[in-house]
C-alpha cells in the first residue's frame, strides 16, 4: 500500500473518530523516507481535523539512536516508546513489551496523553482483535497469554498461521 492509499485509509477513519495513530512495525525508523512521508501527510491531517490527533510510533532502536540519526522525524510524533523488546526483562506496564522499553511524550499533546501512562500497569492488558480475511490481534499481551490464546484457538479448530510473536 502506498503512503498515499494509506493516509486516504487513516483519513477515513478520522472521520468516524480516531484520535490517534499508533505507528509499529516492522521497524519504522528503517523506512524514514516513507515514514516522514507518512507523518507529513498525518500533520496536514491533523491541521484539518477537529479533534486532537496524537502521532506515537515505536522503536527497536534506543531513544538515543532515534534522537541522533531521526531527530526529524521525532519532531512530527507525539510520542515513541524507544527500545529492542527483551524477551528476558518482561513489564506489566502499559504498552511496552518489555522493562527496558521507554515511553517517552514528545509534544504537549503527547504528555497530555501518554504521561497519565508512565507507570500504569492494567490488570488486563488491551489487546484489540480485527477481523478481515484474517484475524489480527494488535496490542502488548503480557509473556504467556499469546501461546494460550492460540492453543485455545486451536482446540476449537482455529490455527494460527505467520504468527509474529515468535522469535
Amino acid at each position: 500500500m502506498s503512503v498515499g492509499e494509506l493516509a486516504d485509509v487513516i483519513r477515513a477513519t478520522v472521520e468516524q473518530g480516531l484520535d490517534g495513530v499508533t505507528i509499529t512495525g516492522g521497524e519504522p525508523f528503517d523506512q524514514p523516507e516513507a515514514l516522514g512521508a507518512l507523518l507529513h501527510e498525518l500533520a496536514e491531517l491533523r491541521l484539518r481535523s477537529r479533534n486532537p490527533i496524537d502521532l506515537l510510533a515505536y522503536s527497536g532502536y534506543p531513544l538515543r539512536r532515534l534522537e541522533h540519526r531521526h531527530g526529524k522525524l521525532l519532531e512530527l510524533l507525539d510520542g515513541v516508546i524507544a527500545g529492542p523488546y527483551q524477551q528476558s526483562k518482561p513489564t506489566r506496564l502499559i504498552w511496552r513489551g518489555s522493562a527496558n522499553q521507554e515511553m517517552v511524550a514528545l509534544t504537549r499533546l503527547g504528555r497530555e496523553r501518554y504521561s497519565p501512562f508512565q507507570s500504569y500497569v492494567p490488570e488486563n492488558p488491551p489487546v484489540q482483535v480485527a477481523v478481515d480475511d484474517s484475524i489480527w490481534f494488535i496490542g502488548v499481551p503480557r509473556d504467556g497469554d499469546m501461546p494460550r490464546l492460540e492453543s485455545l484457538l486451536k482446540s476449537s479448530g482455529v490455527e494460527l498461521t505467520g504468527v509474529s510473536w515468535r522469535s
